[in-house]
């Protein structure tokens, strides 16, 4: 007996990202069934849902699942299947066929067939086709076959499971079975899960499809069995194929001609003189030649490959941006985040400020600029003019003209324009160096004084071994006298481009340090690319990296922080104790509550600093010898875990 039937549904817009069908052997379709499947349906994003042992017969009323369309049924008080559809998926045909009650539904999409079938126990597999089933070349068959095979998971082979192969072959269709994937269905009776819920699809399609087990149906012993396929491309369409081509093959050659004009423009003498030694090696293959020749081949490619990451970027969305107008705008895109970090309200209460010092900080001396250029590092890359610090290093005649510009820039507290610029491809890279070391030279002074002992990071004399020397004799001193040692590992989120400078020079101006040094330290930065002047990048957070004096400001700024905590003159008295590295800091109490206190007033004078707290990262650390506490650490909306010390 066989049943065809044609239905006109609203067209189908586009091709969906990935095309879903799920398939359940539901062994009773009621309401609550109903509602469970419109909810996995819709968590899913199902196209077609194939439902078998619905126990339906034709008196009863019809199946409906919410967010769902039914286009084919086959009614059965014992078995029973149906098919159905999102509301705008375009069906073209369905088809059913029920011979010795074995089931078998079609729907025909736009670019392939979908097929249900369900087998009925201990009954030969006989496959009888609906007329529609062939329609498409590119096919999906999912349902419950109830066979054996180790094709899909089984010890043994039965008959319907030869044959069921022996079909598939036939059909060139191919199995989807992944052994990670867990069972379809699990037996009450016998206690243990099998796999009769199979998927087939044409051999096309294999490499694009996905088999997904979901979360099993109430009062079911089998489970959603998904068929996702993935879109990477529009199936057997040759038209959209041919389409795609063409629209490929006209990029490919709009690129090369691009291209060609870029080398042309860019490498043109190169080119010739490469041309010209390989005509050398050919005319005269002599050794020093064919060196000559592989040395010239290396300087081209390296000059390629060079000027291509200067002239090639990648927009948000991945595409390639060729333009230099595009290429500026990504990089000031990408670089106005990173360099303008935790940007503050600015209405809070500014503390007093003595902006007059009784220190004169003179004009540095020729000694002092050459004591600079000493300390500069070799092999380092050039700035924009070119000038290396091993040229100023063997150029003691030049010293002296550098030394009459900084004592203008001294006096003026000006910088020159080009001064004021960097290069990025891709990084920053700091030019300012030989004034740099004279500031940081002058500033170290002030800062030694003004900084406190519980900092030993990027200070003279001082180390991190200090510190850790000093936190385990605590440890072992509140261990024997059988105390509780509380301690608060603090680690900051991108903590030196998170500084908000203009904060950090009212602090340098309330630690009484000369207004020439501030003056001289804060002169603003644009960045300058590839030649061309971009949109200013004003540095509004964050400080300068592979600045010498970034590490000296951070202290600073967190000086400035510690000094706001209310608790820090007598942090001594009541046995709480402070220590840091740069940005490192521990925090130890005797109780709890003593480093709750202390954390809750260092995060919220931070973040006026514009330092938040890493949540992750920041870890807390109990040692007692009485009863263990495992419970985090709560400050605030943070929650610090509870590291065991293992």
């Amino acid at each position: 007996m066989e049943r065809s039937q044609q239905k006109s549904i609203s067209s189908w817009a586009s091709t969906p990202k990935n095309f879903k069908t799920i398939s359940i052997n539901i062994e009773g379709l009621t309401e609550s069934k109903e509602r469970l499947l419109s909810e996995l349906c819709s968590t899913t994003a199902c196209d077609i849902l194939c439902v078998q042992e619905t126990h339906r017969d034709a008196g009863k009323r019809k199946p409906t699942i919410s967010g769902m369309r039914m286009v084919i049924e086959r009614p059965h008080k014992k078995y029973g299947s149906a098919i159905f559809v999102r509301p705008e998926l375009e069906i073209v045909s369905v088809g059913l066929t029920e011979e010795s009650d074995f089931e078998i539904l079609t729907v025909e999409t736009k670019y392939f067939t979908v097929t249900s079938i369900y087998k009925p126990p201990k009954k030969p597999f006989v496959f009888h086709k609906p007329e529609n089933f062939n329609n498409r070349r590119t096919k999906i068959v999912i349902g419950d076959f109830n066979s054996r095979s180790p094709a899909w998971g089984y010890k043994n082979l039965s008959k319907n499971g030869k044959l069921i192969n022996k079909w598939a072959e036939d059909e060139g269709l191919v199995g989807i079975h992944d052994p990670k994937v867990p069972c379809t269905f699990f037996s009450l009776r016998w206690k243990k899960e099998y796999n009769p819920d199979l998927i087939f699809v044409s051999k096309p399609l294999q490499q694009q499809t996905i088999k997904r087990v979901h979360n099993p149906i109430a009062l079911s012993q089998h489970k959603p069995v998904g068929c996702e396929i993935t879109n990477k491309f529009k199936f057997n369409d040759k038209n959209l194929f041919i389409k795609a081509f063409n629209y490929l093959l006209t990029f490919i050659c709009y690129l090369c001609r691009i291209l060609l004009q870029f080398f042309n423009s860019c490498f043109s003498k190169e080119i010739q003189e490469c041309n010209q030694s390989e005509i050398n090696v050919l005319q005269i293959p002599t050794l020093n030649n064919i060196k000559k020749n592989e040395n010239k081949i290396k300087e081209e490619r390296t000059l390629i490959r060079n000027e291509k990451k200067i002239h090639e970027e990648t927009n948000e969305n991945g595409s390639v941006v060729f333009e230099l107008k595009n290429i500026n705008n990504e990089f000031n895109q990408y670089f106005e985040e990173p360099l303008n970090i935790g940007q503050l309200n600015d209405n809070y209460e500014q503390e007093n400020i003595m902006y007059n010092t009784v220190h004169y900080e003179g004009v540095p001396s020729l000694e002092e600029v050459q004591a600079a250029i000493n300390s500069m590092k070799k092999n380092k890359v050039l700035g924009e003019d070119e000038i290396s610090s091993e040229l100023w290093k063997n150029k003691e005649q030049e010293v002296s003209k550098l030394h009459s510009l900084i004592h203008e820039i001294w006096e003026e507290e000006k910088f020159p324009d080009n001064w004021n610029e960097t290069i990025i491809s891709p990084l920053s890279h700091d030019r300012k160096k030989v004034l740099s070391f004279i500031v940081l030279k002058r500033l170290e002074k002030y800062a030694e004084e003004i900084i406190g002992e519980y900092q030993s990071g990027f200070r003279k004399g001082k180390s991190t071994i200090d510190h850790i020397f000093v936190i385990r004799q605590l440890m072992e001193k509140y261990y024997e006298y059988a105390k509780d040692l509380h301690m608060v590992f603090v680690k900051y989120k991108q903590a030196y481009s998170s500084v908000n400078i203009t904060r950090l020079w009212e602090s340098l101006k309330s630690f009484s340090i000369p207004i020439k040094i501030i003056s001289i330290v804060q002169l603003c930065s644009r960045e300058k690319l590839v030649n061309e002047v971009c949109m200013v990048l004003e540095n509004k957070s964050g400080l300068r990296q592979g600045d010498a004096m970034s590490p000296v400001l951070f202290n600073l700024a967190l000086e400035s922080i510690i000094r706001k905590i209310p608790s820090y003159q007598i942090k001594s008295l009541n046995g709480r104790l402070l220590f840091a590295f740069a940005d490192d800091i521990v925090i130890t109490g005797k109780t709890r509550k003593d480093v709750q206190e202390y954390l809750e007033e260092l995060i919220t004078a931070g973040k006026n600093m514009g330092l938040e707290v890493d949540e992750e990262k920041t870890k807390y650390l109990l040692l007692t010898k009485g009863q263990e506490d495992n419970s985090n650490l709560r400050v605030g909306i943070y929650e610090f875990k509870q590291d065991k010390g293992g």
